[in-house]
């Protein structure tokens, strides 16, 4: 998974669970500290990916602009998700 994520040019990942990486890893490393620490990627948990897909079959559209941003918050490690998809 590192190495497509890596090899695809992936700008940012996302995904519906709590975690974007199975737990506990069957691998030596945490996607996480690759993702977020090494290549300063933004990490989406928790997307609502059942809605955006069922609104992809309703527009017949199946790209987007998809823009998100984290709330400011001093000394803050997390924010909720704010993302919209934009058709």
């Amino acid at each position: 998974m590192l190495d497509w994520l890596h090899d695809c040019y992936f700008s940012a990942v996302a995904g519906d669970a709590p975690a974007f990486e199975a737990w506990p890893s069957h691998e030596h490393y945490m996607l996480h500290e690759y993702i977020l620490a090494l290549w300063g990627m933004p990490l989406g948990e928790m997307f609502d990916l059942e809605k955006l897909a069922k609104t992809c079959r309703e527009k017949g559209r199946w790209s987007f602009f998809v823009t998100s941003a984290p709330n400011n918050c001093q000394g803050g490690v997390s924010s909720h998700g704010n993302a919209i998809a934009i058709f």
